[in-house]
């Protein structure tokens, strides 16, 4: 991993220095990230997920983008998620 990738790791440990944060370098130099058991609140059922993301070795000057989070997630009041956020099914 590049010494930008370490330290964004590092800060995003010590943010959510109380959820298990899985890495694993990619080949270029970059991670994959997983946070797990993030509170989202109660109008999300579940009410916590997990979001996962790549730091691309390119970090800072290229984006963490897309984040992705458990496809089970629904809102309590039924509503569809809004513009941000879209379903997708993983490969069979």
């Amino acid at each position: 991993m590049t010494p930008e990738v370490e330290r964004a790791i590092a800060q995003i440990e010590q943010t959510f220095s109380g959820n298990l944060v899985k890495v694993e370098a990619e080949a270029q130099g970059g991670a994959y990230v997983i946070v797990h058991d993030l509170l989202l609140g109660k109008q999300y059922l579940p009410s916590s997920s997990w979001v996962g993301f790549t730091i691309s070795y390119a970090y800072p000057h290229a984006d963490v983008y897309p984040h992705y989070l458990d496809a089970e997630l629904r809102r309590v009041d039924g509503l569809v998620q809004g513009a941000g956020l879209s379903v997708t099914t993983g490969a069979k």
